[in-house]
């Protein structure tokens, strides 16, 4: 789509048939889902630093490889019990 860089996946969608097929209809708008969202973030103390380690896949798995919890080929290392 262009809209992304050079990444050619949207992430836009239609949800005309949920309505159709399942006479659904969203109550909650995409402002009050964020809203919602950021305070249950800071509720539970959930800062953009956990979210650039835990949930950047790239980030995650470094930080795994470098505890130990993965070997060099990004295979979890068994814990020895």
């Amino acid at each position: 789509t262009g809209e992304t860089g050079a990444d050619p996946r949207s992430y836009r969608v239609d949800f005309a048939r949920a309505r159709q097929e399942l006479d659904f209809e969203a109550t909650v708008s995409v402002a009050d889902g964020a809203a919602e969202l950021c305070s249950a973030y800071l509720r539970h103390g959930l800062t953009a630093a956990d979210m650039d380690a835990k949930f950047t896949r790239l980030a995650r798995l470094s930080y795994l490889r470098d505890a130990g919890r993965l070997d060099e080929e990004m295979r979890r290392v068994s814990e020895v019990v």
